[in-house]
C-alpha cells in the first residue's frame, strides 16, 4: 500500500482465468491512516457510500517465490471507475517518474 505494508490476496490456481478480468472489493480495504488505523467516510469523504475499486493482474510480474513453490505471486493495478485509483501505490510511482521525466529529463529505475 502507500505506506508500505504489503496487501494481497489468495485465490486458488482454478481461478485465475476469470481473475484475469479484474478483482473488485471495496475501497475501505486501502483507507487507512500512517498508524494502520482505517479511516472514515468523515475523514476521507471519497469514502462515502463504499465504492469499489478493481485490482486488474500485471501477468508480467508473475513469479513462482522459492520459499513457497505451490504459489503464484502477481502484482496488480487498482482502477476506480475506469481510471487509475490514487490509492495504487504502483500508479503512484508510474506518476511519479513520469514527472521526475518530464520535468529534470531523469529516468528513475524502481521496482514495481
Amino acid at each position: 500500500d502507500l505506506f508500505g505494508r504489503q496487501r494481497g490476496k489468495q485465490y486458488p490456481v482454478s481461478s485465475l482465468p476469470s481473475l484475469a478480468k479484474g478483482i473488485a472489493y471495496s475501497k475501505m480495504a486501502n483507507a487507512e491512516d500512517l498508524l494502520g488505523v482505517p479511516v472514515d467516510e468523515k475523514e476521507f469523504p471519497a469514502l462515502a457510500n463504499h465504492p469499489d475499486q478493481h485490482a486488474y493482474l500485471d501477468m508480467d510480474t508473475a513469479f513462482v517465490p522459492p520459499w513457497e513453490p505451490d504459489s503464484l505471486w502477481v502484482l496488480a493495478r487498482l482502477y476506480e471507475d475506469g481510471q487509475p485509483s490514487a490509492l495504487c501505490p504502483r500508479g503512484q510511482l508510474a506518476s511519479a517518474t513520469a514527472r521526475l521525466q518530464n520535468a529534470l529529463g531523469l529516468h528513475a529505475v524502481a521496482a514495481g
